[in-house]
């Protein structure tokens, strides 16, 4: 009996926040190293990358809400390699770089391992994974998360927005 291959998808993965995401080729506009990226220095946050404004989004400060965003990070432990996204489907939208802390690699995922993340687990995501895929051998799978740039968009959009005091 013969096996026929099951279709793949190719997608960069990466890991952030103490797990393995990905983002199919597609999606990514480029990988850059931290030396490429340029700040301002009289304007702390703002980052350039080949002269352009771009958010950086780190995904262990939207998966524990905006109190991480007020924590420094040391300079050791701080990503070294950004992946270049368009946030939001329109033509022109910002553009952001999704922090990982190792070098992201090039798999062939098997879309016949797509599984949908648990609810309960979904949650603790924030919705930025919504289905996964499990590698590797059943007794230890490998667990990727498929990253939902439009979550990424919306938690990153509410992060930044300044929240409105109660009118008294």
């Amino acid at each position: 009996m013969t096996q026929t291959p099951s279709q793949t998808c190719k997608a960069v993965v990466f890991s952030a926040a103490g797990h393995r995401f990905a983002l199919p080729l597609g999606a990514i506009a480029r990988i850059v190293h931290r030396s490429l990226l340029r700040s301002d220095r009289s304007v702390p946050g703002l980052v350039y990358f080949e002269n352009q404004p771009l958010d950086l989004i780190h995904l262990d400060q939207l998966l524990q809400g905006t109190a991480a965003a007020s924590t420094q990070v040391s300079p050791a432990a701080e990503p070294q390699f950004f992946i270049l996204v368009h946030l939001g489907q329109q033509e022109g939208q910002q553009q952001g770089g999704i922090a990982a802390t190792a070098p992201p690699v090039l798999m062939d995922l098997p879309l016949d391992q797509v599984h949908t993340v648990p609810h309960a687990y979904a949650q603790k995501l924030q919705g930025l994974a919504s289905q996964m895929i499990s590698l590797g051998n059943p007794a230890t799978p490998e667990t990727i998360f498929l990253l939902n740039l439009q979550q990424v968009a919306t938690l990153t959009q509410q992060q930044l927005t300044p929240k409105r005091l109660p009118v008294l």
